[in-house]
């Protein structure tokens, strides 16, 4: 399996024009747009009404990990993929021979804990879940483990995925669990490093390198309704919802502020991928959002 990551819409759709296009792909999605395998499309984060709607919202499809239907692909096959997260890494462990057995009933409550991370956020995790350890592991692994991923050209993530791949297993074989304590006394300090304030409405604005959205408690564990980051980093915008707000879609705000590009769901939605933003941005972004989550909240 070969294991491309494509930053934009638009080096996504070059890959499929080549003479051997992806023949899976797994959550490469750009806001609106949806680049589709020649055997296999494995996404589930567009809206109600698309063939992709997930069955968090009440569409058909599950989130790749937890995808029966993705097909086992050979050495040579090409999987196209828009980023890098357990849901992610699930959905390319199904397509590839050696991990079939990590999707027995055996491992099902894992694989259902990612979906219900993935679609729900992290601040909804369950510290008492016997899941959590695993996943709290895996999730320190990826912060030492983070790829140089470019902007401007098509990723070859095959070597890093599988390496992915494997330690996964390994945790669901129970190693490496200590990890999971760690990532607690990480988040801790990443609290601390990336708060910049909270709003009288409930707005934790963030700076970071890396995602801090599911840090809805600020250090001083006020908890807030929502939280804007810019990643210094990456030049990326993200903004989400501690619970959801009748009427509000992060996905149809973030599409009105850059367009269709922009993308997510109604609980957390970021800027066009492979678009660097500004500190103009970000303040703007911080400006419209704190008054639609007043005009929602009224």
């Amino acid at each position: 399996m070969i294991v491309i990551l494509a930053p934009t819409a638009q080096l996504a759709a070059d890959t499929l024009t080549l003479d051997t296009p992806p023949t899976l792909t797994v959550e490469a999605e750009y806001g609106a747009w949806v680049a589709q395998g020649s055997r296999y499309t494995a996404a589930h984060h567009q809206p109600i009404g698309s063939e992709f709607s997930g069955r968090h919202i009440g569409g058909a499809r599950p989130a790749p990990c937890n995808d029966p239907n993705i097909p086992l692909l050979e050495e040579n096959d090409v999987a196209l993929i828009s980023h890098i997260d357990a849901d992610t890494i699930g959905g390319l462990m199904r397509a590839h021979p050696d991990y079939v057995s990590y999707f027995s009933e055996k491992h099902q409550g894992f694989w259902d804990y990612i979906e219900f991370i993935d679609t729900n956020g992290w601040h909804k995790a369950d510290a008492q879940s016997p899941d959590h350890p695993k996943l709290s592991s895996f999730a320190c692994w990826s912060q030492k483990n983070r790829p140089v991923i470019s902007r401007t050209v098509n990723n070859d993530m095959t070597e890093y995925c599988l390496k992915a791949m494997h330690f996964l297993s390994e945790v669901l074989e129970g190693q490496h669990l200590e990890l999971g304590v760690e990532y607690l006394k990480n988040e801790e300090i990443l609290n601390q490093k990336s708060w910049v304030r909270t709003t009288p409405f409930g707005l934790v604005i963030r700076r970071s390198t890396t995602f801090v959205n599911h840090l809805y408690r600020d250090p001083s564990d006020e908890l807030g309704v929502a939280v804007i980051n810019l990643n210094e980093k990456d030049g990326v915008i993200t903004l989400s919802l501690a619970d959801p707000i009748s009427g509000f879609s992060c996905r149809s705000f973030v599409q009105e502020l850059w367009g269709d590009k922009a993308g997510g769901h109604d609980g957390i939605a970021g800027s066009p991928r492979g678009q660097l933003m500004s500190e103009q941005d970000f303040l703007s972004a911080i400006n419209r959002f704190s008054q639609a989550l007043v005009k929602a909240q009224a």
